[in-house]
């Protein structure tokens, strides 16, 4: 009965989308309260099976991991694959195909242990030929990862033995444990092919690849030899399978949930938690967090091109009203940059001060006295995003600055419309290092540079920073790269925002992670 109702609103939320059209006005939101999560106990024998149902925006698209653009397909491969190490909730590294590591007194080589008795899923022993592969890959200029900027320190990984891995860097990089969690960084098989990663996935990981119906649902089975066991020596996992089922408009997710015909919404908008909260089969979760709605700008587009346009275009921003409105003030407020205040190395900047003549002063000395006319693409791929740039809209039309929204459907988003108009919504979630966080979106050899601004003096930063060793320092070099690139960027970032999702009351041994990423090993369906 539960999938069938899924299938249902899978199809009529797809029928309820047109295409690109111009979209309404939004109006303020209730103000909710949070509930936190808890774990809670019971016999072990009763955590074993069942099947979790978890709704997505949009079907997956790119599945190999050193490709894949989608938090969706970050979410989906962190259940099949394992990483050399797991970043926990409190943001720390902690063991996974790694036992242990160490590095040199310089710095420059780092030594990992490698767990032993592991197996992929297609049956073929893990080895420390499989690290190799797997960064092989991603350093590889012709294999196209967008990892390859974020480990540009790294000169080489080398097998010693079969248990043993080196890191062998040109710069020191004190944060090599915590990127290697990273999702790019999720180890795959020596034996198999680009192709098959990206066809039939098959890692170390909890759960299996079982079924993929493109724009309708994949299905993970739970691995019987996982290497894993919880703090009480049971094995995990505990599901038997896990079903993403992808529900294109947030309202139809929220009535199945609230129906308790799914098990889990991931980020859901702040808007739809009074709805939820109300519901006796959900509760509402919240992890701090520093993942951002943006408007990003290319800045090689007339009349963005212009640095004087980008800053009228942030000038006319009233960010409390973003936060209240869109946010419903859960979270802080941002100033253009990515590095969010949960960063040990955050920029303490003040946020600009909205200021409609100014604006106007910097678009007429551009050349634009009556005003510019631009399109701001988005979609419901997000929560939140089709509010943020209808409020946008509205804020900038007091500068002369006439945006027409045009949304068009989730599925196809990423790879029709984010950097392939001039401007339009996105969304990141939250990247554990500063490092990490504005190199994937704001270095010159990044794959994911959505505005394309570059600046050799942030490449030159980044390099310096990554390898400092004094954090005082570190700070003063990664602060100077959020004011360059909230000065004279192509981002539009108003507001940082906690991790919010919801799952149905029966749903026990998860808790939502600050990156928005998902972890379901430990996770049982109460009875």
């Amino acid at each position: 009965m539960k999938a069938n109702l899924v299938i249902t609103l899978l199809i009529a939320s797809m029928l309820a989308v047109a295409c690109a059209k111009e979209v309404p006005i939004p109006t303020q939101q209730p103000v909710v309260t949070i509930v936190t999560a808890t774990h809670t106990s019971t016999p072990e024998a009763s955590k074993y099976g069942g099947v979790l149902v978890v709704a997505f925006p949009a079907s997956p698209q790119e599945l190999d991991p050193g490709l894949m653009r989608q938090s969706e397909v970050y979410a989906i491969t962190a259940e099949v694959y394992d990483n050399l190490t797991r970043i926990d909730e409190k943001l720390q590294p902690q063991p996974q195909l790694a036992e242990k590591w160490q590095a040199s007194t310089d710095g420059l080589t780092w030594t990992f242990q490698l767990r032993q008795g592991v197996t992929f899923h297609h049956g073929t022993p893990f080895t420390a030929e499989d690290v190799v592969r797997t960064f092989g890959r991603l350093l590889d200029p012709e294999y196209g990862s967008a990892a390859r900027s974020l480990l540009s320190f790294i000169d080489e990984v080398a097998a010693i033995g079969n248990n043993t891995v080196e890191f062998r860097l040109n710069s020191p990089n004190s944060d090599l444990p915590l990127i290697l969690g990273g999702v790019q960084m999720r180890i795959v098989a020596r034996d198999r092919t680009n192709e098959d990663n990206s066809t039939s996935p098959s890692g170390t990981g909890p759960f299996k690849w079982s079924t993929y119906v493109p724009g309708e649902r994949v299905v993970l089975t739970r691995n019987p030899n996982y290497w894993a066991s919880d703090e009480d020596g049971n094995q995990l996992p505990f599901l038997d399978e896990i079903n993403f089922v992808a529900i294109s408009e947030e309202s139809s997710r929220v009535a199945a949930l609230a129906a308790g015909d799914i098990n889990v919404l991931w980020q859901i908008a702040p808007s739809s938690m009074a709805v939820l909260e109300n519901s006796n089969n959900a509760k509402v979760l919240e992890a701090p967090s520093g993942v951002y709605l943006d408007i990003a700008i290319n800045v090689t587009e007339p009349p963005f091109d212009d640095v004087r346009i980008r800053q009228a275009m942030k000038l006319v921003v009233n960010r409390q009203q973003m936060l209240d409105i869109v946010g419903l003030g859960l979270g802080q407020i941002g100033n253009d940059q990515p590095v969010a205040p949960i960063h040990t190395f955050w920029a303490d900047m003040p946020a600009p001060e909205r200021d409609i003549e100014k604006a106007k002063t910097l678009l007429t000395e551009a050349g634009y006295p009556n005003g510019i006319d631009v399109t701001l693409w988005t979609s419901t791929v997000r929560p939140g995003m089709n509010d943020m740039a209808l409020l946008y809209q509205q804020q900038a039309a007091e500068a002369g600055i006439r945006v027409t929204v045009m949304a068009v459907p989730p599925d196809g988003y990423w790879d029709l419309i984010f950097m392939k108009k001039p401007m339009f919504m996105s969304k990141w979630t939250f990247r554990p290092t500063t490092g990490e966080t504005i190199s994937i979106a704001h270095s010159s050899q990044t794959a994911f540079n959505e505005t394309a601004y570059t600046n050799p003096k942030i490449d030159d930063l980044l390099t310096q920073a990554r390898a400092e060793q004094n954090p005082e320092q570190r700070l003063l070099m990664y602060s100077e790269i959020q004011r360059i690139i909230a000065e004279e960027g192509g981002t539009i970032l108003p507001f940082y925002q906690p991790n919010i999702m919801a799952v149905s009351a029966d749903v026990n041994g998860f808790l939502p992670h600050p990156t928005t990423w998902l972890d379901f090993r430990t996770t049982w369906i109460g009875r």
